[in-house]
Formats: C-alpha cells, structure tokens, sequence
C-alpha cells in the first residue's frame, strides 16, 4: 500500500493525505482531479502529525511539500518514517527553479548541498537527483537551470 502526502491535484497513491479539502490559491491548476479508481482514499491532515499506525505504507510520496510555509521538515520526515516500511520520495524545487520562485507560499530554500547535509544529519540512507530546465528553446539545449530535487530514501 503506498501513501501520498500532499496529493493535492495529482494523487498517486492508495492513500492521499492534503491539508486541504477544497481548491486553495497555493494550488496551480486550479480543479482537484478527480480518480476513476474506487480503491484511492482521501483523507484531510497534516504532514506533520499523519493519522496511521507505524509501518502500515511499503512506500510514501511527498511531492512539492517541504518547501512551503509552515512546514517542519524535520518532523514531516520523520512522520514519513514511521508510517513507512521501505521507501519515501521526495521532490522539492531547487531554489534557482522558476517553480520555486513564482510561488508566495515558499519559504524554505533547497539546494542539493543543504539537502544532502541535513538528510545525512537525519541518518537517511537515501539518492539524490538534481533536473534542469532549459532558459533557452530545446533546440539550444546549453543553458539550463536547476528544477527540482529528487530523493529517494531507503529505510
């Protein structure tokens, strides 16, 4: 069973947690997606304080999460953690990103360094990936800048 944390207008998983119900400004589309599976739950909480016994989800998402206002990383991490028996993946945008820069709801700023340094610092066994994106059009493929940050943490 997997766990998606944050879910918002893309959910992934069995389970979808958001702190949202309803469409709110800090959403960019708009319209929540609506599943055609009958099998995905959705459930409003915190990130920081999930509603599930320990070591229920094989795999949780947290997807463009950590990065906004009001969120503790450390205690949203370690609540993935608990709730989670193999894998959590993480996305957050790197803070040079046109993402990260056009949303007021971003207020933690990422960057492979910072990021590696305080997972370690959190004992994760985890991979780190940096995407770009280009400035310039995709027959000019030089000039790009860093997207998002991609981890994968193996418990």
């Amino acid at each position: 069973m997997e766990l998606d944390v944050g879910s918002g207008n893309f959910p992934r998983a069995d389970v979808n947690l958001d702190l949202f119900r309803k469409n709110t400004p800090h959403l960019i589309h708009g319209t929540r997606v609506k599943t055609k599976s009958k099998n995905r739950t959705f459930i409003q909480g915190n990130c920081m304080h999930l509603p599930f016994r320990d070591n229920i989800f094989d795999k949780s998402f947290c997807m463009h999460v950590l990065e906004h206002k009001g969120i503790n990383v450390r205690k949203t991490l370690e609540e993935l953690k608990r709730v989670t028996k193999n894998t959590i993946i993480v996305t957050v945008p790197h803070h040079r990103s046109r993402i990260y820069n056009k949303n007021r709801y971003h207020n933690k700023h990422f960057n492979r360094t910072n990021l590696n340094d305080f997972l370690a610092s959190m004992g994760f066994v985890f991979r780190l990936k940096t995407t770009y994106e280009s400035l310039l059009p995709p027959y000019l493929p030089f000039l790009t800048i860093p997207s998002e940050i991609f981890v994968e943490i193996q418990l």
